[in-house]
């Protein structure tokens, strides 16, 4: 079982607004220190997720962990309601046969609880690499804004030396110096540094950015790449291009 109490049901409606922009369905997994919804594009092989921890919620309990694939548009409209009718205590009870999520919200009071059920699918394949923790940049989340519209709708190149990062196409650059604060720098040891990152499609990437102060690029083992935008203390956006 998931309890879950929710104050910020307007800014968890915005997220799975976007994440609904990469695909229809998604994995819900929860676990005793993570709740998480991840979506895999529909045509990219980009896998985006929106990772909270428990200190996101005012009220979190999970007693184990689960996972399971259900559409977002019925989760989004169920929160709506949810909010519509200043309910902010869910439960979440996963049903074996057959195969259903059950979403129990309890009104203030003693109003009888609302049930809500939700249709689970096969899980899909969300893999977000083994990140080398030890190399990044990390810039700016408006200048990252400016990157989405220069470079809208491209895979970026990024070079990384250990004073500055180079984002190309083939017909632009954006150069940022460590020196001059314009970004920092971790784990190159003098060595050069190569990978791609997405920025398509560009308008969510560009929403994003308003949502985190930061943006942080890592390079991951396996040759993918990374993008994670925190999301003040306990949340983040992490974006995983298997490509990289």
């Amino acid at each position: 079982m998931l309890l879950l109490k929710i104050d910020c049901a307007d800014f968890l409606l915005e997220v799975i607004y976007i994440l609904n922009r990469f695909a229809e369905s998604a994995n819900v997994e929860c676990s005793p220190d993570l709740f998480s919804i991840a979506v895999t594009h529909h045509s990219l092989e980009l896998n985006v997720a929106f990772q909270m921890m428990p200190e996101f919620f005012t009220l979190f309990y999970s007693h184990k962990s689960h996972v399971s694939k259900i559409l977002l548009s019925p989760l989004y409209y169920t929160i709506r309601r949810m909010q519509y009718f200043n309910i902010p205590l869910a439960a979440l009870y996963v049903l074996r046969r057959p195969e259903r999520l059950n979403l129990k919200f309890t009104p203030p009071g003693n109003e009888m609880p609302l049930l809500r059920n939700m249709s689970m699918t096969q899980t899909m394949k969300g893999h977000m690499g083994q990140i080398n923790l030890e190399t990044f940049v990390s810039i700016d989340s408006e200048v990252f804004r400016r990157m989405v519209i220069e470079f809208r709708g491209y895979v970026v190149y990024v070079h990384l030396t250990s004073s500055n990062v180079t984002f190309s196409i083939e017909i632009k650059d954006i150069v940022l110096e460590q020196e001059e604060g314009e970004c920092i720098i971790g784990g190159t040891e003098g060595e050069l540094t190569d990978f791609l990152i997405p920025l398509c499609p560009w308008h969510v990437f560009y929403t994003i950015t308003y949502h985190s102060r930061r943006v942080w690029l890592f390079k991951a083992i396996d040759r993918s790449t990374m993008i994670v935008a925190p999301v003040g203390l306990y949340a983040q956006y992490a974006m995983h291009f298997p490509l990289g």
